[in-house]
């Protein structure tokens, strides 16, 4: 996707006219480093974690950045879902949030 943004941000704000075949073949390329980079961090999280959940770490941006954190989650059965997003600064004091 973030490929086929750039090629329409290109063209839009750059007047660059986009190349389709090229937006595919790199977005072909993005897609097996992807694909190469789950298969390794899988099998490092089966060996390291052996069934137990992993910790999360909030991470603080830089100073004076913000940062956003979300989630989303979504049911088949009842075919509802529903997100929430959250700002803080670099301290981890929570500026602004939305839930849907």
């Amino acid at each position: 996707m973030w490929t086929i943004w750039k090629a329409r941000n290109n063209h839009v704000y750059n007047n660059i006219e986009p190349n389709p075949e090229s937006t595919i073949n790199h977005v072909r390329i993005i897609e097996k480093e992807y694909n190469s980079l789950i298969k390794e961090n899988i099998s490092k999280v089966r060996e390291d974690n052996k069934g137990r959940p992993l910790p999360v770490i909030w991470k603080p941006p830089p100073h004076s950045w913000l940062k956003v954190n979300s989630d989303a989650a979504f049911s088949i059965g009842t075919k509802s879902g529903a997100t929430a997003s959250v700002i803080r600064d670099h301290t981890g004091k929570i500026l602004g949030d939305l839930q849907q």
